[in-house]
């Protein structure tokens, strides 16, 4: 980003509304009280506006843009991916949502992939000047260094 070190916040805009859609497709065939098979699959796309601030959730925006998150035909499932994170000790968070078991839990089922259309936008970091002052002057020590070896007799 090429702002200066510290802490960054994401955040989503005031005045911008993030949305979205979703399609979740059941597999009439598989067993809901089956842990270890694919429920289904579904289709989602969300539009998501946000700022980047500096040093606080408040703090100074040095980024503001807008991503296009899209997939089509990911699977899901009710069983627990390895990789995912829980929050246990809380009923019916994130986990075990009927309050006794997976049977109504919503994991993917494998990647989830996105597509980034052309309207992305990648930001490119601009060194800050104090890297350019430090680029500067190990070039001149570098220039100084080779100008006292050529004048030194060997």
């Amino acid at each position: 980003m090429g702002g200066p070190v510290g802490s960054y916040f994401v955040t989503l805009q005031n005045g911008n509304v993030s949305s979205g859609s979703a399609t979740i497709n059941w597999n009439s065939s598989a067993d809901p009280h089956n842990p270890n098979g694919l429920q289904g699959s579904f289709t989602s796309s969300l539009d998501v506006f946000f700022d980047v601030r500096y040093g606080a959730v408040n703090g100074p925006i040095l980024v503001r843009d807008k991503k296009f998150f899209n997939n089509s035909g990911t699977p899901w499932q009710h069983d627990i991916p390895t990789e995912a994170y829980t929050i246990p000790k809380i009923p019916g968070v994130n986990l075990d949502l009927n309050g006794t078991d997976t049977t109504s839990d919503f994991w993917e089922g494998g990647p989830i992939g996105e597509l980034a259309p052309a309207d992305a936008s990648q930001h490119v970091g601009i060194p800050e000047p104090s890297t350019l002052a430090l680029l500067l002057l190990g070039g001149a020590g570098f220039g100084v260094w080779r100008r006292v070896r050529r004048a030194s007799p060997e």
